[in-house]
């Protein structure tokens, strides 16, 4: 189980490095300057935009129904019941910074906390801040954003992906565990699979394909739910998540098949086998078998006939079709007398000619379709 053991851990270290890579925070709190003078002067100023369609119809309608304020009174209008005040020279500095770019923190950040307490009395996600500054009260506006606004409007990296920047630590320890964690000892003049065709190359693929399927539901998430927690069950966020996670589960369990390859020794004495693979180990003689049968390992017939039937309607699945058709994969199964038996896969084994050549020497009790089959090898 050494190597299904090894898959877990670097799978899961894996996975745990992509959720940290982008994993956000759920909401953030923008501050950015607004300048009254200038709202006051775009809503009293002539119009100079296009002097047709809906949007001129919308504005000449708006100027001919507001009457002219004084600034003042225009302030005290479009700030009603919506307004935080601060105090303090924290506020004075973050005024002079929001004047060449938004400012965003935590709600839980104390700078704005009673911004955010503002907003949450007011059941809102928009608010004025005023500011008495010594040239006069200046405003500047708050409000709550998810991981997305945030992201469009220049927040910083670290402070949306809190851990971004640990990530390579869990991605480094699962190519340690697959890399560096010792495999058990192949004895000499075993009969072993591929290592790159049969498990190397199957768990890159099969690790690259899940984990882009979990790194979609982190992507996603934020975008269609608006917050960042995969697990959401309120939002919806959960279901949505479980159909991409089922979809990497299947490619994932390409791991499981690659740790059998990994893990299989065949050993020919003169007398009978010694096989190996993952926990179960058998050690037999010749005599010990009641039959040794051929055992297909393309893909079911139904399922070659119905895609081929569909390649008929769909030009994209003729490469599937041919795909299948030209599989020729096989194995044995060793039948025991005591009912019980083992099968591999033969044909993706280097050596196979060695057990064959065992099989055809009538030393072993043979199926009549292995035998067929040996001949026409032959």
């Amino acid at each position: 189980m050494r190597e299904i053991y090894r898959r877990i851990v670097a799978v899961g270290m894996f996975f745990i490095a992509v959720g940290m890579f982008l994993f956000v925070r759920n909401q953030f709190v923008r501050i950015y300057p607004v300048d009254m003078a200038r709202e006051y002067t775009r809503s009293y100023a002539p119009d100079s935009g296009p002097s047709f369609g809906a949007m001129a119809m919308g504005r000449s309608f708006i100027r001919s129904t507001t009457g002219f304020q004084p600034i003042g009174e225009f302030v005290r209008a479009k700030t009603e019941g919506m307004t935080v005040t601060v105090e303090g020279d924290i506020w004075s500095d973050l005024y002079g910074r929001a004047k060449s770019e938004d400012l965003f923190f935590l709600p839980s950040d104390e700078k704005v906390a009673s911004v955010v307490h503002g907003l949450r009395d007011m059941d809102r996600t928009f608010a004025y801040v005023k500011y008495g500054s010594p040239i006069g009260p200046v405003f500047m506006a708050a409000s709550l954003v998810g991981p997305t606004d945030a992201r469009g409007r220049g927040a910083p990296d670290s402070l949306v992906y809190p851990f971004r920047s640990v990530a390579p630590i869990p991605l480094t320890l699962a190519l340690a565990v697959y890399v560096l964690l010792p495999r058990r000892k192949i004895r000499p003049g075993a009969l072993t699979y591929s290592k790159w065709s049969c498990w190397v190359i199957p768990d890159i693929l099969g690790t690259v394909m899940a984990g882009f399927f979990v790194a979609l539901s982190f992507i996603l998430s934020p975008e269609i739910f608006g917050d960042g927690n995969v697990l959401g069950v309120a939002s919806g966020a959960i279901w949505f998540n479980l159909v991409l996670w089922f979809i990497g589960a299947i490619f994932l369990s390409m791991l499981y098949w690659s740790a059998k390859y990994s893990s299989f020794e065949l050993v020919l004495h003169d007398d009978g086998v010694e096989v190996r693979q993952l926990s179960r180990e058998l050690d037999f003689r010749f005599s010990d078998l009641a039959t040794v049968e051929w055992v297909d390992y393309r893909p079911p017939k139904w399922l070659r006939v119905l895609v081929r039937i569909a390649s008929m309607f769909d030009w994209r699945m003729r490469s599937h079709s041919i795909s299948m058709s030209l599989s020729r994969d096989w194995g044995i199964r060793f039948v025991f007398s005591d009912g019980s038996s083992f099968k591999f896969i033969c044909s993706r084994l280097p050596e196979i000619q060695r057990l064959l050549d065992v099989l055809s020497s009538g030393r072993v009790p043979i199926s009549s379709e292995l035998e067929s089959f040996l001949k026409g090898e032959g």
